[in-house]
């Protein structure tokens, strides 16, 4: 799926107080073309063996951002995922 890519990480960013996982896909043909991804869509990716499509999101089930097991990751739509996350308030 990534074979066109030199997968570099996952690194950890800190944004505030939120900490998030993300890779860097550097194109093999053209070193100068570099793009990056959410380390759990990038799990996901691989393990369903396509891309996602721009109206689904991976979900972490317990909620921890960091806890990339691909036990814990799910794919809901956008309004599912909003559901989920907004329901509590």
């Amino acid at each position: 799926m990534f074979e066109e890519f030199k997968v570099w990480g996952p690194y950890t960013i800190i944004s505030g107080t939120v900490k998030r996982r993300r890779v860097v896909l550097q194109d093999k043909k053209n070193y100068r073309k570099k793009t990056s991804m959410n380390y759990a869509r990038y799990l996901m990716c691989l393990k369903e063996n396509r891309l996602l499509s721009s109206d689904e999101e991976v979900d972490h089930i317990d909620e921890n951002p960091l806890n990339d097991s691909i036990d814990n990751l799910q794919i809901l739509s956008k309004p599912e995922n909003h559901k989920k996350h907004y329901k509590k308030s």
